[in-house]
């Protein structure tokens, strides 16, 4: 069996493994699922195909991308999109099926029944996300969350593999999958590099940087930063159009620079312009335990960050002394971080350096990318027994 010095191995056809990521929701360049997990694995050696809403197909840095028709309700995304998926992801007969979604589980399973190797990437926790959904109605929010519980990790069982996100997300599949493995959304060091700024000649601006939400604190940042002679520069998309046109009637828009959706490379300017980085999300479960990608991109770019005061994410930010930590429902506590951030450089600038030093240490991608082709490479072994299915379709 033909291998690499990065563990990709071929089918027992001579040919390199097909593999493919499957997605009804995220975006064709998506930072998880293609700059990271796809990316990684052609430049391990396999053949990669990502399925994905909107575009068209397409082939970008060596993953062939396979469009499908983006849907503008839950519903048909969960069926109309969801079967497009389907359709795509058995004529590129892949290997090993890689899928981003609970919407898609059902469509998994059937692959899995085909003998296909079937990968279950469970970014968040499926139930507490039911829990906070603001679409659906409150009284049902316990029963779905109860029932997409027990049906997430009924599926597991059948599942070649589950990643996860996050550490506690793994917990919910241990002793119910056969094979759990977390591989972290921690920041590549080559995407947000220092640049070097001093602090002293930088903007006096703060960030944030994703989703746009009550739950992520929009409303507040907009009203803190009116308490300081800052700017606040927001990057990423307002949930809703009434969300968007309610926050910009607060007197604090006109201290808001809105970016919008912004290109990766864009992300990296606006937070070398910056001398912080905010992520004071709302103390839900599904926040409360996690590990924020901004918070370590924050971190990567060597900006300090202002950040909810949730436990796991204050033992980060006290051990490294790479930002404060403020209660999050708290305007006055933000305002009153951000302008102390602005008035003191030097010591923003050192708590950024410490945050650079702990990503480059431990909250990078090189090693969670190892955790991956690790797992890949182990599943490999088993798709190349199943016995040269691709020698017959090339001969």
């Amino acid at each position: 069996m033909p291998t690499n010095d990065t563990g990709a191995a071929g089918n027992g056809s001579g040919l390199p493994l097909r593999v493919a990521h499957l997605t009804a929701v995220h975006p064709r360049d998506d930072a998880r699922i293609f700059t990271k997990e796809c990316c990684a694995l052609r430049r391990a050696g396999y053949e990669v195909h990502l399925v994905a809403p909107g575009g068209a197909d397409t082939v970008r840095d060596g993953v062939h991308i396979h469009a499908v028709t983006a849907s503008s309700t839950r519903v048909r995304r969960m069926t109309r999109t969801a079967l497009a998926v389907y359709q795509a992801a058995r004529e590129i007969d892949a290997d090993i099926y890689h899928f981003h979604d609970p919407e898609l589980i059902p469509i998994a399973l059937m692959l899995r029944r085909g003998s296909k190797l079937v990968v279950y990437d469970s970014h968040e926790h499926l139930p507490q996300q039911i829990l906070t959904k603001p679409w659906i109605a409150s009284p049902l929010r316990r029963p779905l969350a109860f029932v997409a519980d027990l049906g997430e990790r009924a599926a597991s069982r059948f599942m070649s593999a589950v990643v996860t996100a996050e550490p506690y997300v793994r917990r919910r599949f241990t002793g119910t999958a056969v094979t759990t493995v977390t591989v972290g959304n921690y920041p590549m060091l080559e995407e947000f590099p220092v640049r070097g700024t001093p602090f002293t000649e930088r903007e006096r601006a703060v960030c944030y940087a994703g989703a746009l939400t009550e739950l992520r604190g929009v409303h507040r940042m907009v009203r803190a930063i009116d308490r300081t002679d800052a700017t606040l520069y927001l990057a990423g998309r307002f949930q809703s159009s009434t969300l968007e046109y309610e926050v910009s009637c607060d007197s604090g828009w006109r201290r808001v620079r809105y970016l919008g959706h912004v290109t990766r490379a864009a992300l990296a300017d606006m937070l070398a312009r910056v001398r912080a980085g905010l992520v004071v999300l709302d103390p839900i479960p599904n926040y409360v335990e996690a590990n924020p990608t901004k918070m370590f991109e924050y971190m990567s770019a060597g900006i300090p960050v202002i950040a909810s005061d949730f436990p796991v994410w204050r033992e980060i930010i006290s051990r490294y002394e790479c930002g404060v930590c403020v209660d999050p429902t708290s305007v006055d506590a933000i305002a009153d971080a951000i302008q102390t951030m602005l008035d003191d450089p030097e010591a923003a600038e050192r708590m950024g350096q410490n945050g650079r030093r702990a990503v480059e240490c431990f909250y990078n991608w090189e090693e969670e990318r190892r955790i991956l082709l690790t797992l890949y490479a182990e599943l490999a072994g088993g798709a190349a027994a199943l016995g040269g299915v691709r020698t017959a379709i090339a001969g």
